[in-house]
């Protein structure tokens, strides 16, 4: 009898286990399917948990979700420990190795424009996200989280196993809206990459892998819609998606997501915007519009260029100076160096040109490509030479053989080549 009774005790405890693993799962998923998540809904999520290891990789998370909002070093170093500390009182629950890699990938993120090594990041991500699939080798945030970091680790450069970690997340859980929303995205982008083959080597190969490509590109967005149409970031996606959309589609569906984004005062409503200013700008050359919608986001950079094109110098450096009130950054003092060099002002656009240079703690391969072309332009050609010369090592410093993909890269390149065969 007391054998009976302590098997019928073992099996009810492995059943509670079973049920609270289950439980915890889900509420795991309430935080997984979303884009966006505050550290009050990670509290809450915790209090919920009945495992200890799910309460501390959420407590993890709110301290995670804090660090990605406010770029707080304290925030990072909570939630590294919360993960650290699962890793290693739960080593076979793949929880501590999804965090770590979730962490790592934010920092990566975060650096990229300020570190050449940001990729180290990536890297260390990935041994962490293959340790969690090691664990738990069917789950679809595992998959998605790990397809996310291998997109962010080069953005220019098309990354196939991005799009395969992400269809093997929606095959194991076919309605999981994030993973379908984001391979649309990502696909997109990698289609605008592919059609300069020059310079992605890897075109052809991509395009052969994904037949029909445009088609899919629009079934994953009408299958993100189907599932929740109320995303902003999904109408701004398919307003990216140039090769797939026309731009009156591309127009109707950023409008959309604007009255979304202010139906929800979101800040968002301003980016998206500003991008259907830009379609009208850039896209479709419809100054009139486009200036229209500029002076409501008073963005004097963009007046200014309309202006200019419209022939009107004066307004233009009106304009200009309007923004320099507003920002002194590397973008802003790099246009006015343009807009000088447009005018043969040659000596100005080298006084604004030295200014941009200044103005960034971390090198500006753009602006020192445009003082090489100056130097040029200003008959000094030994010292465009020598420019060009660094800027080519530094590119290759900072991005090793992917330095080749970079269009910066091989528009120096031909430059320096030009100038040494004459």
């Amino acid at each position: 009898m007391k054998n009976i009774a302590l098997l019928l005790l073992v099996a009810c405890t492995t059943v509670a286990c079973r049920q609270d693993a289950s439980h915890d799962e889900e509420i795991l998923w309430n935080y997984y399917k979303g884009f966006t998540t505050s550290p009050a809904l990670c509290d809450s999520l915790a209090s919920k948990s009945k495992q200890e290891a799910n309460r501390n990789f959420l407590l993890g998370l709110r301290c995670f979700e804090k660090y990605e909002q406010f770029d707080s070093v304290s925030c990072y170093d909570s939630s590294r420990l919360y993960f650290k500390g699962l890793i290693t009182t739960h080593p076979e629950n793949y929880l501590g190795y999804l965090g770590m890699g979730i962490l790592l990938t934010e920092r990566g993120m975060k650096a990229r424009g300020s570190d050449p090594h940001h990729g180290r990041f990536m890297d260390s991500a990935e041994y962490y996200y293959a340790r969690a699939t090691q664990q738990a080798p069917r789950h679809p945030a595992v998959f998605y989280y790990r397809g996310r970091n291998q997109y962010q680790r080069n953005r220019d450069s098309i990354n196939i196993a991005a799009i395969q970690y992400l269809d093997t997340a929606t095959i194991l859980k076919p309605n999981f809206f994030k993973a379908i929303e984001r391979s649309a995205e990502y696909l997109s982008h990698y289609l605008d990459l592919a059609a300069d083959p020059d310079h992605h080597e890897n075109a052809k190969d991509f395009k052969s892998r994904f037949p029909n490509l445009e088609e899919r590109v629009k079934y994953l967005f009408n299958q993100s819609l189907q599932l929740d149409n109320s995303w902003h970031e999904t109408y701004q996606g398919i307003a990216r998606a140039a090769h797939v959309y026309s731009n009156k589609e591309r127009i109707d569906f950023l409008k959309t997501g604007i009255a979304i984004a202010k139906s929800r005062k979101s800040k968002d409503s301003l980016s998206l915007m500003r991008y259907l200013a830009n379609v009208y700008f850039y896209d479709l050359k419809d100054y009139e519009t486009a200036a229209s919608l500029f002076n409501e986001l008073r963005l004097y950079r963009e007046l200014a260029w309309i202006s200019f094109y419209n022939g009107n110098d004066s307004l233009a450096a009106h304009y200009f100076h309007q923004s320099m009130k507003k920002s002194q950054d590397a973008e802003t003092l790099l246009d006015l160096a343009h807009f000088h060099r447009h005018n043969h002002r040659l000596d100005s656009a080298q006084y604004y040109l030295a200014a941009a240079r200044r103005s960034d703690t971390f090198p500006n391969l753009e602006v020192d490509f445009e003082t090489a072309k100056l130097s040029v332009m200003m008959d000094n050609r030994k010292e465009a030479e020598q420019q060009l010369i660094k800027l080519i090592q530094t590119y290759q410093e900072q991005m090793g053989e992917e330095a080749e993909l970079e269009e910066g890269y091989q528009k120096a390149l031909a430059l320096l080549s030009w100038l040494q065969s004459g």
